[in-house]
C-alpha cells in the first residue's frame, strides 16, 4: 500500500497502513517525513519518504520523487522475502554498548551455533 499526503493526508492514511500485517509492503510519501514520524509509524514497518515538494500536482521534482516511491513499493512487492518455516517462538533483545557481548553470546547459545557470536 502506498499513501501520499501532507499533514492531513498522513493523519488519515497512517492508521490504515498500521492496520496491515507486518511484512506487507507499506510506503508513506509525506511532507511530515522530514520531522518526527513516530506518531504516524509507531512500532510498524512503514517506510516514509519525503516528497521534497508539496503534493499538489506534478512538476519536474514531484514526478521523479513519486516515480521513485512507486518503484520502491513495486520492488518490495515483486521481491517478497520467503516466509520462515522456523516454529520456535520469537524473542526480542535490545543491544546498546556494554550489553552487546552478552546478547551475542545468548543468541549463539539459543541458535545452537557456538560461532554465531563471532559473526555478529
Amino acid at each position: 500500500m502506498i499513501g501520499l499526503g501532507g499533514s492531513g493526508g498522513t493523519s488519515i492514511i497512517a492508521p490504515a497502513l498500521r492496520a496491515l500485517p507486518i511484512g506487507v509492503p507499506k510506503l508513506m510519501v509525506s511532507t511530515l517525513a522530514a520531522g518526527d514520524v513516530g506518531p504516524f509509524v509507531g512500532v510498524h514497518d512503514i517506510a516514509m519518504m519525503y516528497p521534497v515538494t508539496d503534493i499538489a500536482g506534478l512538476n519536474r521534482l514531484s514526478r521523479v520523487i513519486l516515480a521513485n516511491a512507486a518503484h520502491a513499493l513495486a520492488g518490495m512487492m515483486i521481491h517478497p522475502v520467503p516466509q520462515s518455516t522456523d516454529s520456535r517462538p520469537a524473542l526480542g533483545f535490545s543491544m546498546f554498548g556494554v550489553t552487546r557481548p552478552c546478547i551475542q553470546q545468548l543468541t549463539a547459545r539459543l541458535s545452537g551455533d557456538p560461532g554465531a557470536a563471532s559473526h555478529q
